[in-house]
Protein backbone atom coordinates (compact mmCIF):
# COMPACT_ATOMS: atom_id res chain seq x y z
CA UNK A 1 0.00 0.00 0.00
CA UNK A 2 1.41 3.41 -1.08
CA UNK A 3 -0.13 6.88 -0.54
CA UNK A 4 0.41 10.48 -1.69
CA UNK A 5 -1.20 13.97 0.31
CA UNK A 6 -2.01 16.37 -2.19
CA UNK A 7 -3.85 19.60 -1.47
CA UNK A 8 -4.76 18.47 2.11
CA UNK A 9 -5.58 15.17 1.42
CA UNK A 10 -4.39 11.41 1.39
CA UNK A 11 -4.62 9.93 -1.50
CA UNK A 12 -4.49 5.72 -1.04
CA UNK A 13 -2.82 3.50 -3.71
CA UNK A 14 -1.36 0.07 -4.68
CA UNK A 15 2.37 0.09 -5.94
CA UNK A 16 1.44 -3.64 -7.85
CA UNK A 17 5.14 -4.56 -8.57
CA UNK A 18 8.84 -2.95 -9.05
CA UNK A 19 8.55 -1.90 -12.09
CA UNK A 20 6.23 0.48 -11.25
CA UNK A 21 2.75 -0.14 -11.72
CA UNK A 22 0.38 1.80 -9.64
CA UNK A 23 -3.56 1.07 -8.92
CA UNK A 24 -5.27 3.72 -7.94
CA UNK A 25 -9.16 5.05 -8.20
CA UNK A 26 -9.81 1.37 -9.18
CA UNK A 27 -7.30 2.03 -12.21
CA UNK A 28 -3.86 0.81 -13.05
CA UNK A 29 -1.58 2.90 -14.05
CA UNK A 30 1.84 1.71 -16.36
CA UNK A 31 3.72 4.37 -14.09
CA UNK A 32 3.68 5.87 -10.58
CA UNK A 33 4.19 9.13 -12.78
CA UNK A 34 1.28 8.48 -14.62
CA UNK A 35 -1.14 7.96 -11.52
CA UNK A 36 0.30 11.00 -10.20
CA UNK A 37 -0.71 13.10 -12.53
CA UNK A 38 -4.31 11.71 -12.61
CA UNK A 39 -4.45 12.29 -9.01
CA UNK A 40 -2.87 16.26 -9.61
CA UNK A 41 -4.80 16.82 -12.78
CA UNK A 42 -3.14 20.24 -13.04
CA UNK A 43 1.02 19.36 -13.29
CA UNK A 44 2.31 19.22 -16.41
CA UNK A 45 4.95 16.70 -14.66
CA UNK A 46 5.68 15.00 -11.68
CA UNK A 47 7.95 12.26 -10.65
CA UNK A 48 5.87 9.62 -9.04
CA UNK A 49 8.50 7.74 -7.79
CA UNK A 50 9.29 10.49 -5.22
CA UNK A 51 5.17 11.45 -4.87
CA UNK A 52 3.89 8.06 -3.78
CA UNK A 53 4.76 6.92 -0.22
CA UNK A 54 4.89 3.97 1.57
CA UNK A 55 5.20 3.02 5.49
CA UNK A 56 8.71 1.29 5.97
CA UNK A 57 7.97 -1.33 7.73
CA UNK A 58 11.11 -1.77 9.82
CA UNK A 59 10.97 2.36 10.96
CA UNK A 60 6.78 3.52 10.71
CA UNK A 61 8.14 6.28 8.43
CA UNK A 62 7.20 6.81 5.50
CA UNK A 63 9.41 6.90 2.41
CA UNK A 64 9.92 7.81 -1.20
CA UNK A 65 8.68 4.63 -3.34
CA UNK A 66 11.98 5.43 -5.46
CA UNK A 67 13.47 3.96 -2.51
CA UNK A 68 12.06 0.64 -3.30
CA UNK A 69 14.09 0.86 -6.92
CA UNK A 70 17.72 0.57 -4.83
CA UNK A 71 16.91 -2.05 -2.74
Amino acid sequence: NIQASYRDHIYQAQLMNLKGVVRWNGQDFETPSSAAKAVAVDWKSVNGWDFWHFKDPETGKLEKIGKLRKS
